[in-house]
């Protein structure tokens, strides 16, 4: 069993629709996340956490969590579109679309320092289990 109590995780969602959504492909199915709150809470509960929820969840503020936060964990909980095609793959901040590029952008500012580096990204994504079957064999963020 994992000991939790020094686990510590920036942990960021979008739980409202925000102004990002209309960057998505299929703009008119989306729908607000209620469950993103529950989920937060559930990690709240057992680990450390820097959160950044809806308006507080923007490219820039994620940008500078991660990059200045010592926590070896990123969790980000919002809609999603994800493909085999790098520019078709994004997360959503409030602000804006988050693609594949500046995630791993933001990944990359971590790696840098190695006694501080990101041990684990979760994308928690309204399709992360969805998509074209060919995503998924050996992307990397």
């Amino acid at each position: 069993m994992i000991a939790t109590n020094n686990l510590r995780a920036v942990v960021a969602g979008v739980s409202e629709k925000s102004p990002s959504y209309r960057e998505l492909d299929t703009v008119e199915n989306v729908s607000s996340l209620p469950e993103v709150i529950s989920e937060i809470n559930k990690i709240k509960a057992s680990v450390q956490v820097v959160e950044l929820l809806n308006q507080q969840f923007t490219t820039e503020r994620l940008q500078q969590k991660v990059s200045t936060s010592n926590f070896p964990i990123v969790h980000l909980t919002t809609h999603g579109q994800f493909s085999s095609d790098p520019d078709r793959t994004l997360i959503l901040a409030w602000d804006r679309a988050i693609d594949l590029q500046e995630v791993s952008k933001i990944v990359q500012s971590r790696l840098q320092n190695q006694s501080n580096a990101l041990e684990l990204l979760v994308l928690s994504a309204c399709q992360t289990a969805k998509g074209d079957k060919s995503f998924g064999n050996g992307s990397v963020f």
